[in-house]
């Protein structure tokens, strides 16, 4: 009896310091608490409805259920960057014997199964919005039966995955809006622009480096456009994540200070971008995650604020 409880207790540990390399829950829990909250909230405001917002159990299923989602990404990423991973990142969980395919595989499988559970239990109008992030993540772990090609073309293999951001977030404003009978109103594309603008910009920071730290065979966007042309294309994508962010203020009729905080939160980050082009040094291409991570959360919860201000919430479980 103690040999599987070791196990169980080594493999636990082991997946602990998984977690807190490629999967920190902290600031991922943080990230999808805003975001899906952003979503709830939208859907009385778009709908011009009144009274409070209104979260129970199906929240916290939608939250689970995204956080999840999340996660299943982040294990299908292991299988999809191995053999780079391999070759120039021995330190990585799997490389260095952290952690096994085998484990990770079924580790997914169990991540997968509790998501389509839990949407199950949502009910099946719920369960095909989920279902479409599902199959929509399943072909991207594919790269689309097109991964050779996508890969020598590396912001056309960020354009074909970041479309999974939009879907999360239908996802999200259909479980508040499916639980309390609303509707899914066309002005919701400009909080969809936001999910997948920001979306984009993430993935394309996250993979911004100063030219003493760009590795042979390693691709980078930094390396891909050009260290002064790649920060001209994050500038330009806070741009439009900004305008998308003002589009949702129209669409919900929130007041001037939103409009005057999403600029704000614009300028910060494109000064932050700006100093990498300027200065392109390790620790400025680091500090762009910092910006755009900071710049994408302040978004997210500058609409919460607008939608439950003066509404208030009321949690019901």
């Amino acid at each position: 009896m103690s040999t599987p409880t070791k196990e169980r207790a080594s493999f636990a540990s082991r997946l602990r310091l998984y977690l807190d390399e490629r999967f920190p829950i902290g600031p991922y829990a943080l990230l999808v608490f805003a975001f899906t909250l952003s979503a709830y909230a939208l859907a009385p405001a778009l709908n011009q409805t009144s009274g409070p917002l209104r979260l129970d159990w199906t929240a916290l299923a939608g939250f689970l259920t995204v956080l999840l989602v999340f996660f299943h990404l982040r294990i299908f990423d292991e299988f999809k960057d191995l053999e780079t991973d391999l070759k120039f990142h021995p330190e990585r969980p799997i490389p260095r014997g952290l952690v096994t395919l085998s484990e990770m595989r079924a580790l997914g499988l169990v991540v997968i199964s509790l998501e389509v559970v839990l949407n199950l239990l949502l009910g099946w109008k719920i369960f095909l919005f989920y279902l479409a992030v599902l199959l929509y993540s399943l072909v991207m772990f594919k790269e689309f039966f097109i991964g050779r090609w996508l890969r020598r073309n590396l912001f056309i293999y960020a354009l074909t995955h970041t479309p999974i951001m939009f879907l999360i977030g239908l996802y999200a404003h259909a479980v508040y809006v499916v639980q309390h009978q609303l509707t899914i109103v066309s002005s919701i594309g400009f909080y969809l622009g936001v999910c997948f603008l920001t979306g984009l910009l993430f993935e394309i920071a996250r993979k911004v480096r100063a030219p003493e730290d760009e590795r042979q065979g390693v691709e980078t966007y930094s390396k891909y456009f050009g260290t002064k042309r790649v920060a001209i294309v994050l500038i330009l994508l806070l741009l439009l994540s900004t305008l998308s962010a003002w589009g949702v203020g129209w669409a919900g009729k929130f007041s001037i200070y939103y409009y005057a905080l999403t600029t704000l939160a614009f300028i910060v980050a494109s000064i932050g971008v700006w100093s990498f082009r300027r200065m392109p040094s390790s620790e400025n291409a680091k500090r762009i995650g910092l910006y755009t991570s900071v710049y994408t959360l302040a978004l997210y919860g500058f609409i919460i604020f607008e939608c439950v201000l003066g509404r208030g919430i009321v949690f019901g479980f």
